[in-house]
């Protein structure tokens, strides 16, 4: 439902919010949205796209499907835009949704992106080696594993920079 924006404006626009996010004006912040939008409206559309194939090949019921990120992304707020080295909310909390053979429900359980891996190979009926930081959410048949969750450590910066760590336990930070 846009207007296609050019490659070159939008490089130039993508290094702008990086480099000198105070001159981001107004009109240019409602771009930054709008392509954001669509990059995720694109994403949906893969997604659901693999749904109707796993459906054709009868296979939809029987295969874990898992959607994430690796974090969010800031337009605008605080002042920032992308994914500077910064702690915000908005790049932590990002969509974990597990599709298959697991019991259906929703969760605002937080969990680490460590435990990805381990919850997977679970489910899958494999070993989970000791040496893996996480830890299941759901049990070999598929139901949610209860218990209190562990803070959650968070860190960002580049070498050099001075590195920036959280520990986000429930709603604190």
């Amino acid at each position: 439902g846009m207007d296609p924006v050019a490659r070159r404006e939008a490089t130039k626009l993508s290094r702008k919010m990086r480099l000198h996010p105070e001159d981001v004006t107004p009109a240019e912040r409602e771009t930054l949205e709008r392509l954001y939008d669509a990059c995720v409206l694109s994403w949906d559309r893969e997604i659901a796209e693999t749904y109707r194939a796993l459906d054709a090949a009868g296979e939809l019921d029987e295969t874990l499907v898992v959607v994430s990120a690796d974090h969010g992304e800031l337009l605008g707020e605080d002042s920032y835009y992308g994914h500077p080295p910064v702690l915000n909310q908005e790049l932590l909390r990002v969509p974990l949704v597990f599709s298959g053979p697991v019991a259906a429900g929703e969760s605002h359980q937080q969990v680490s992106l460590l435990d990805l891996a381990p919850t997977i190979l679970s489910l899958a009926g494999c070993e989970v080696p000791e040496t893996y930081q996480g830890r299941p959410l759901f049990d070999t048949d598929g139901e949610p594993v209860g218990g209190g969750s562990a803070p959650v450590i968070a860190e960002t910066g580049e070498e050099g920079d001075g590195d920036l760590v959280s520990a986000v336990d429930e709603n604190r930070k």
